[in-house]
């Protein structure tokens, strides 16, 4: 590859699938480039992201390498299982839920009024141990993936889930 200054410098891991950001001036290599990151950083998927949309911020993707965009992401001993094509995940906020698992105590309820796949309320219910969390999601794939991360993390007894609209 001749470009080779415009190869990713920066990507991003959920679980086992890597997210990259491929410039436009090496996308017609994309497939090539992705089978090599793949190979090189041990990811089971790579997805290129193409931006988020609508009113369930929703992530448009393309798959590069391999196929199952569904992935199981480890973080602060708490799992969170996704579709990094159906539900949005920023590995950045990695400081915001760790400080905010730690914001509640046992005599307190929570509401998280846009809980997504859990973010904030599976770590508060694990590491705080809140009195009850109510967890609201309008998305029903991430709904789904909440409903899952509460049992996958043992904290059915605390966090309780509604698909719903808040403003209702």
């Amino acid at each position: 590859m001749e470009n080779k200054n415009l190869l990713p410098k920066k990507w991003e891991f959920v679980g086992d699938v890597l997210i990259l950001r491929i410039p436009k001036e090496i996308e017609k290599q994309e497939k090539n480039v992705a089978e090599i990151y793949a190979e090189v950083l041990n990811a089971k998927t790579v997805v290129k992201v193409m931006g988020i949309r609508g009113r369930y911020r929703k992530p448009k993707i393309k798959v590069l390498y391999g196929s199952s965009t569904e992935t199981t992401h480890k973080e602060n001993k708490i799992r969170f299982k996704l579709d990094v094509s159906k539900v949005m995940f920023s590995s950045g906020n990695i400081d915001e839920r760790i400080r905010t698992a730690y914001l509640s105590n046992k005599n307190e309820t929570v509401v998280d009024m846009f809980a997504g796949i859990g973010y904030f309320s599976v770590p508060m219910a694990v590491y705080s141990k809140p009195k009850r969390i109510f967890a609201y999601e309008i998305n029903p794939d991430a709904y789904h993936y909440l409903c899952k991360n509460i049992g996958l993390n043992k904290v059915q007894n605390i966090v309780t889930p509604f698909l719903s609209d808040n403003r209702n």
